[in-house]
């Protein structure tokens, strides 16, 4: 999985797209991801989802005003 993140990150940077990664609450030591924020195997339950929107919402704060933007 760490392998298929990093394939991504690296793709996404060619176009200038950041990629937030999984909230490290929600990960075991292993990277897998913790039986409490897991709906299955493969994918987030509510308490992951409320998570990632955390992470999301700082990231995004933490990013600088831009106010000239041009199309």
């Amino acid at each position: 999985m760490e392998l298929a993140n990093e394939q991504l990150k690296q793709d996404l940077k060619q176009f200038d797209i950041g990629y937030i990664t999984a909230p490290e609450e929600c990960l075991l030591p292993s990277g897998a991801l913790n039986e409490q924020y897991a709906s299955d195997m493969h994918h987030g339950n509510h308490l992951y989802n409320e998570a990632v929107m955390r992470k999301i919402t700082a990231t995004i704060s933490s990013l600088p005003l831009q106010t000239d933007i041009t199309a």
